[in-house]
């Protein structure tokens, strides 16, 4: 492996360990979100069609993801998913037209990405000016960074 190759793997391996450690995070405080949504729900603070919904959750008869993807369609899950449609519209209503098109964007790359489709992406590395089958650099404006 080539000096320049190295410096790759190892730039992707620190940004790899560096997002692992993002994720477990993240991962802690959505238990820990979702754990304090539940207890309020539970307690009757979210109202009652998710105090509903939270004891149907608790005895295995639904699930959030049912809830808000349609599958659940107990009275009080239709209401909180009408609600959370409403309130999604109305964000999207306020939110800065640039901000609009870039969430349409990352919808559609999302909705591409479910029907097996490979959205567009960004390379990591640049192309390697020793590769034979690398596309040709783009031409620079003058001198870049050493």
């Amino acid at each position: 492996m080539s000096a320049h190759e190295e410096e790759y793997v190892a730039r992707l391996e620190s940004l790899l360990a560096g997002l692992q450690r993002d994720a477990a995070e993240s991962q802690r405080e959505l238990v820990e979100s979702q754990q304090q949504r539940a207890e309020a729900a539970r307690n009757g603070e979210l109202g009652r069609d998710w105090q509903d919904v939270q004891r149907r959750i608790d005895a295995g008869q639904a699930t959030l993801n049912g809830v808000f993807s349609g599958e659940d369609d107990s009275p009080a899950a239709r209401r909180l998913l009408d609600l959370s449609q409403q309130n999604i519209s109305r964000m999207a209503e306020e939110m800065p037209i640039e901000l609009q098109e870039e969430v349409a964007e990352t919808q559609a790359e999302i909705a591409l990405l479910g029907r097996g489709g490979i959205a567009p992406t960004t390379p990591i590395l640049p192309p390697d000016p020793d590769d034979p089958l690398a596309p040709p650099a783009p031409p620079t404006d003058g001198p870049g960074p050493a």
